[in-house]
């Protein structure tokens, strides 16, 4: 959450929750979750019977993103994409607070939510990746109203490709995300301008998945989840790559 030392999370673990857990008091035991304590605070709680799936907060920290799902039935449910200040979170039901700025209903629109979404360093669009043909392609939206701004991505729906986890830069001109040719296939990283042009491939990796990338401070790095074929085992792992130029 900016430089505030602020971090949010979603917990599953007793109440169903958005947290914001304070880093300073790293590395913490968190026993009694059914209340806040020394280090973390619920700061939206999810009701009984629905599910949060997604969390971006801008890079000042001053806005925080999030999903709710009303019930956990593909067939049915609606699900709505939300944003307010973190400032006014104090523990408000998730589907009850803030602006809704994306709604997907399942019986009209499919089963397959959004795959991630990340605000704009100035606050005031996101890039969501949304479902579309038999892929996913990438949406520039705006904060306040959930408008379409602009579409970065096509090949998801001409081609099936899915266009994954959206991260913008930190200076606001680029998008960072993870690419599958098709279901099944390995995820490389890509990044595109926010105003469509000069995409380019910054992982070619048949047999690594690289999933997940988040921009480093200065812009000039990309974190990302690694599993490689050839060590199952080892799991996922954190590894970071350079942009090109």
């Amino acid at each position: 959450m900016g430089e505030t030392g602020l971090l949010m999370s979603n917990e599953r673990i007793g109440i169903h929750s958005y947290t914001t857990f304070d880093t300073s008091k790293a590395p913490f035991k968190r026993v009694n979750t059914g209340i806040n304590d020394a280090a973390f605070t619920r700061s939206l709680v999810i009701p009984g019977g629905q599910g949060g799936d997604g969390l971006a907060v801008s890079r000042d920290g001053k806005f925080v993103m999030w999903m709710v799902r009303n019930s956990h039935n593909p067939a049915s449910y609606v699900n709505t994409v939300l944003i307010a200040l973190v400032s006014d979170l104090s523990g408000q039901p998730a589907d009850a607070f803030g602006t809704v700025v994306h709604t997907h209903k399942a019986a009209a629109d499919g089963p397959d939510l959004n795959r991630g979404f990340s605000i704009s360093p100035d606050n005031k669009s996101f890039v969501i990746s949304l479902k579309t043909g038999k892929g996913f392609d990438l949406f520039v939206k705006d904060t306040s109203s959930g408008q379409t701004i602009r579409r970065l991505t096509t090949n998801g729906e001409a081609d099936g490709v899915l266009n994954h986890y959206p991260d913008v830069s930190p200076d606001g001109k680029w998008v960072a995300f993870s690419v599958r040719q098709g279901i099944g296939t390995k995820a490389d990283l890509y990044i595109i301008r926010v105003d469509r042009t000069g995409p380019k491939q910054v992982t070619a990796t048949q047999s690594v998945d690289e999933d997940r990338p988040s921009w480093s401070p200065n812009g000039k790095e990309l974190a990302y989840g690694r599993l490689d074929d050839a060590d199952p085992a080892s799991g996922w792992d954190v590894y970071a790559i350079g942009v090109p130029n």
